[in-house]
């Protein structure tokens, strides 16, 4: 698993659908993280090593509606 990290996050600012898929979307490809980790709506996902300098972004459906939020370091 060299060429890939681990991102992790918590979306617990967010209204998320207890049944939602949470997709990270980069530049170069859609990836679909675990709902696992630290945190109240904790989010885990192993990406390509070359999508680290992208801009990435969670989608996720909250109220039956898929929702783009912006991730930051």
């Amino acid at each position: 698993m060299e060429e890939t990290f681990c991102l992790t996050g918590d979306l617990s600012g967010q209204r998320v659908d207890d049944d939602s898929p949470i997709y990270i979307l980069a530049e170069t490809g859609t990836y679909e993280a675990s709902p696992c980790g630290e945190g109240i709506q904790p989010f885990t996902a192993y990406l390509p090593q070359n999508v680290r300098e992208q801009q990435l972004k969670a989608a996720f459906l909250s109220d039956g509606e898929w929702v783009f939020c912006a991730l930051a370091d």
